[in-house]
């Protein structure tokens, strides 16, 4: 039996359009299986840069809260009295690391310094340490007026906030002139210390998100860094322990952009002061 010429034309658009539906469903398959691909491992990276910048993070913020308070001299607490000589930097004994808490969207408990306002994100914590950075000075005679002699002066710089202490007592001052082997302070002290009293540099520290959306860490009233990225709420908690409301650290917990599960870590501060 012959067929027509129609009959096998007809045959050939069905096959073709067989062939051409089949073909179609299989590149959207491969379309959609590539789309995955890619949005795994998209998942994947951005998972893996997020816990290595949240290592980074965990070790700077651990560092800055051990380091909360550190004077060279083992009791900066409440019982320590400080003196300040530096009319516009203060610090106070027990404020070593400090936690403002946010209260409502624009207010904060207690107000922002103000070398932040105007910086912080609305409704976000902040975290303020202060600590003496670098190396410990050591007097090597008594204090004359706002003369102090003491080791290896050359790695201090003018301008610098210092802390002379004893342990018993503190001064904030502010350097105005290094020498060979001393240090002259843009005021006089208002009593003498003597050795063993050292001094050390003073540096006060913020971490908080900003107004893009950046975790932020900031050295006292200079350009703050961002430390990372994506970051849309920050929330920080004091650890209190014994009776008397020791703190001994922070409980910090951040959320991501779009993200709604938090990341929490809890950090140790081994500088605070005894409790008593």
């Amino acid at each position: 039996m012959k067929h027509s010429f129609s009959q096998a034309r007809g045959v050939s658009v069905l096959e073709m359009s067989v062939a051409l539906v089949l073909g179609t469903g299989l590149t959207l398959l491969m379309l959609q299986l590539y789309q995955t691909t890619v949005l795994n491992s998209t998942q994947q990276w951005q998972q893996l840069q997020w816990q290595k910048d949240g290592l980074r993070l965990t070790t700077l913020l651990q560092q800055a809260v051990n380091n909360a308070g550190f004077i060279g001299c083992p009791h900066w607490g409440h019982r320590l009295p400080v003196l300040q000589l530096h009319p516009h930097w203060r610090v106070y004994a027990n404020e070593a690391l400090k936690i403002y808490q946010a209260d409502g969207e624009q207010q904060w408990q207690p107000a922002l310094p103000i070398e932040l306002q105007g910086k912080v994100a609305p409704g976000t914590d902040v975290l303020q340490t202060v600590y003496g950075q670098g190396p410990l000075h050591h007097l090597l005679a008594k204090t004359q007026a706002s003369t102090m002699i003491l080791t290896t002066p050359a790695a201090l710089r003018t301008g610098d906030r210092v802390m002379v202490a004893d342990c018993t007592r503190a001064v904030v001052a502010q350097i105005a002139q290094v020498g060979v082997d001393r240090i002259q302070l843009t005021r006089a002290l208002p009593e003498s210390f003597s050795p063993p009293a050292t001094v050390v540099r003073l540096q006060q520290q913020y971490f908080f998100i900003n107004r893009r959306g950046a975790l932020a860490w900031q050295v006292f009233d200079q350009n703050a860094q961002a430390v990372m990225e994506a970051i849309a709420k920050l929330r920080i908690r004091p650890l209190i322990v014994g009776a008397s409301n020791a703190m001994i650290g922070i409980d910090l917990t951040l959320w991501q952009t779009e993200t709604s599960q938090p990341w929490q870590m809890q950090l140790g501060w081994f500088n605070h002061p005894m409790p008593g």
